[in-house]
């Protein structure tokens, strides 16, 4: 799919964009270092498991999950 019209963003590397808004500049801080700590986990190599069974759940919500056996 990376190299077809409309999935150019494939290719680029992934980032996100954490904002955070309060009264004052320490709670932003303290809310956007919650935030990140919150989205690291789910951007490590490490989670591929946990993102496998997410992949699962959102097919199975949507009605597309086909069981595939181990061989």
């Amino acid at each position: 799919m990376r190299n077809r019209t409309g999935w150019e963003h494939l290719r680029e590397s992934l980032h996100v964009l954490i904002t955070a808004s309060d009264y004052t500049r320490a709670r932003c801080a303290t809310k956007l270092a919650v935030g990140v700590n919150r989205i690291m986990p789910m951007l490590s190599t490490d989670n591929d498991e946990l993102k496998s069974q997410q992949f699962i759940q959102l097919a199975i919500i949507n009605g597309t999950y086909r069981h595939t056996r181990v061989r």
